[in-house]
């Protein structure tokens, strides 16, 4: 074998169409081996898990998961114990993922997601070392984009939001 780095990839997605990807590097030497998820759902579980399993100390990152977004009624239920947990998880609610991922040591490190708050247009944005930070957009695109404060460690979730552009206001 020839002594340079080398990459390859697996596509995961049945359908060859989501992108859904396994990059491995593989350096000179085992331990310096990293992989790279590329926007992985929760259709590819046992597959990250086992790849954590199989690469012990060795580094695994996930870019762009898709099980990260917006919760829906399923998963809302799939966070319940007992009958209704497994109800929304047997349907495609993805706490239980989420856990599993929670477990294997994955950690945001950077991330920029926008959506709408009590009719305010928000981004909410997280880069490592740092927490969260909030942001209302204006309704001008020559205006910038207004600091609303941090939330720390943890990801505001809508309530939070709703809380700070009132004291904002």
């Amino acid at each position: 074998r020839d002594d340079k780095p080398s990459l390859r990839e697996q596509r995961l997605d049945v359908s060859g169409v989501d992108g859904e990807s396994l990059l491995v590097a593989e350096g000179e030497s085992a331990r310096n081996d990293a992989s790279l998820f590329i926007q992985p759902s929760s259709e590819v579980q046992k597959t990250i898990e086992n790849v954590c399993a199989a690469a012990g100390p060795r580094l695994v990152l996930t870019l762009n998961p898709q099980f990260r977004d917006v919760d829906d009624t399923l998963d809302f239920l799939a966070k319940k114990t007992g009958l209704l947990g497994s109800i929304g998880g047997f349907l495609g609610g993805k706490a239980a993922f989420t856990n599993s991922m929670d477990s294997l040591g994955f950690e945001e490190t950077f991330s920029l997601q926008e959506f709408v708050v009590t009719g305010t247009q928000v981004r909410i944005f997280k880069a490592y070392p740092f927490g969260w930070r909030i942001f209302a957009l204006s309704d001008r695109d020559d205006e910038p984009a207004i600091s609303l404060g941090s939330s720390g460690a943890d990801r505001p979730d809508y309530n939070v939001i709703a809380e700070v552009l009132e004291a904002n206001k």
